[in-house]
């Protein structure tokens, strides 16, 4: 091993495991297409749906899905579905 190779190691070492992006953690594929015990809910509180909200217009819902473990907020109609059957990028 060379000096150079040995010294980036040791940098490497030093700085620690790489951490994980900020933000929302994404939903594990696998697990929101799977249909077992996805139930539409109903909240107090409305947020943006994660399927047709997009930054220049934000799509409000009280519904969400009880079953995926990031409790997703999807409007009832149309988007539920689409969530539960398709990859969104």
């Amino acid at each position: 091993m060379t000096e150079l190779a040995s010294q980036k190691l040791t940098e490497a070492e030093k700085a620690g495991p790489k951490k994980n992006a900020a933000g929302r953690k994404a939903a594990n594929p696998i697990e929101r297409l799977i249909g077992n015990k996805h139930l539409v809910a109903l909240s107090d509180k409305d947020r943006n749906c994660i399927v047709c909200s997009t930054p220049s217009q934000w799509r409000r819902t009280k519904y969400y899905c009880s079953g995926c473990i990031n409790k997703p907020y999807l409007h009832a109609k149309g988007c539920f579905e689409q969530y539960h059957s398709q990859h969104l990028i």
